[in-house]
């Protein structure tokens, strides 16, 4: 990951995110640490977009970012940058994850930035429009998993 000459550290005070009340969910937690704390994924059918967004209403420690993605054969990276109320504050990559069983180019991309997110809009951008979108989504499919402060 880059963070432009940013520490993980650095990037931790420079920046923090909280959950959009009215979408969170309930679901079963992954790890001991996480909690899902926004999810707008659903099964409908989808076309692709680029972009991904969340608001955060109180500040939160996100653990992994994950978006649905259709990946290009033999790809296992793609590149993204976020941003916060529209100005970019961190690039890098996120990593193919699990995949659906029945349609193999559909599979996670992942982040895991381990940091603290305050209020606002934040918008992960890809390198192509390939993230899964439809009319019940309100943007491409993403989840954030963490815990609220």
């Amino acid at each position: 990951m880059t963070i432009a000459s940013a520490s993980t550290a650095a990037l931790a005070r420079a920046f923090a995110l909280a959950p959009l009340a009215a979408l969170m969910v309930v679901l079963a937690t992954p790890a001991a640490a996480e909690t899902p704390l926004y999810d707008n994924w659903n099964p409908a059918a989808c076309s692709g977009t680029d972009r991904s967004r969340f608001e955060v209403g109180v500040p939160i420690r996100v653990e992994r970012i994950e978006v649905w993605y259709n990946w290009k054969a033999g790809e296992r990276s793609v590149a993204f940058r976020l941003e916060k109320d529209g100005t970019t504050i961190v690039q890098g990559t996120m990593a193919r994850g699990s995949c659906d069983p029945y349609q193999s180019a559909w599979c996670v991309a992942t982040w895991a930035p381990g940091v603290d997110f305050d209020t606002g809009i934040y918008t992960v951008v890809l390198a192509r429009p390939a993230v899964c979108v439809n009319g019940g989504s309100n943007g491409g499919f993403i989840r954030v998993w963490g815990a609220p402060h």
